[in-house]
């Protein structure tokens, strides 16, 4: 990692995700519900299931203050009713998020024909007792892992909804804010790096310093999408990274765009934008559709409201 990209991750990454604590609550008053929605990209009906799991990780033991001798994620699936082996994506909500403020966004996905898994972070979630823990974003990357071991372990067994659905082969990951840190660190940080990940998601996220090691932005594909009045993550961080990461990768600037309203379930003139472009990005890198590439740059260039920059490599 460059010096001006650590330096800027140390001094704002505390004070800003604090922020986020307060600025991401998609629910918040003044804001209006996303109806979710009933068809795919391709406006063929798909059935979506949506069930909960909880996995414990009994490795590793949660910090205060919700002290525990374990790293409990309560974890919103969502798949498409029949069919498959689907590739599988995580998605790392922000600092005082849930993964039920991305019911439309993953129900787009699972439409699309790909495994959901959100977990709710135990120290950032915002029913999180005590509050948001920001330093926590450093055992994030850690639970991102686990729960792909857990829901590739559903996939093997006989007597799960599951078996065989789930192609362990074709994994991404994606994430918001603190959770775009998270999927920074699961990607590409040498610290918790995990070679299953053959594509990544970044919204409105920052490159964040973990420990021991250093980043290597290079092998996976990087699609990040940053809204350029983002009050509490300046879209510069994320262009820093994005002038850091080796092809293929793909830029949108959002804008006007604020920090989890393109994003979340609040209604935002980015919505339709934002889901077609991701789903899009799984459908090349995970869905191999090669002519899908060319789908995301003409959806990602949406007069007035965006500006893409991208290398294919």
């Amino acid at each position: 990692m460059r010096r001006r990209t650590a330096f800027l991750a140390v001094a704002v990454l505390g004070a800003v995700l604090a922020g986020a604590c307060a600025s991401s609550s998609g629910g918040d008053a003044g804001t209006s519900a996303k109806p979710e929605p009933t068809t795919s990209p391709t406006d063929v009906e798909v059935e979506v299931v949506t069930r909960t799991e909880t996995f414990v990780d009994t490795s590793r033991a949660t910090d205060p203050p919700n002290t525990a001798p374990e790293r409990t994620l309560v974890t919103t699936l969502r798949y498409p009713d029949g069919g498959g082996p689907y590739p599988l994506v995580v998605l790392a909500h922000g600092a005082n998020g849930h993964p039920r403020k991305f019911v439309q966004l993953t129900t787009a996905w699972a439409q699309a024909g790909y495994v959901v898994a959100a977990p709710a972070f135990p120290n950032s979630n915002d029913e999180a007792p005590g509050g948001t823990t920001v330093g926590d974003y450093v055992h994030q990357p850690g639970d991102v892992s686990f729960v792909v071991d857990e829901v590739l372990r559903l996939s093997d067994r006989r007597d799960d909804a599951l078996f065989d659905r789930v192609d362990g082969d074709r994994i991404g990951v994606a994430g918001l804010s603190m959770g775009g840190a998270t999927t920074y660190g699961v990607a590409f940080h040498s610290c918790c790096r995990d070679d299953r990940i053959d594509a990544a998601v970044v919204m409105a996220g920052i490159l964040a310093p973990f420990s021991p090691g250093e980043y290597d932005l290079s092998g996976v594909p990087l699609l990040i999408l940053h809204g350029d009045a983002d009050p509490v993550l300046n879209v510069g961080l994320d262009a820093d990274a994005y002038a850091q990461v080796s092809a293929p990768k793909i830029f949108v600037t959002i804008h006007g765009g604020g920090h989890f309203q393109p994003f979340e379930d609040v209604v935002d003139p980015a919505d339709a934008m934002v889901e077609a472009v991701t789903t899009d990005f799984w459908d090349v890198y995970l869905g191999d559709q090669a002519d899908a590439f060319d789908r995301l740059l003409a959806d990602a260039d949406v007069a007035g409201l965006t500006t893409v920059q991208h290398d294919a490599g």
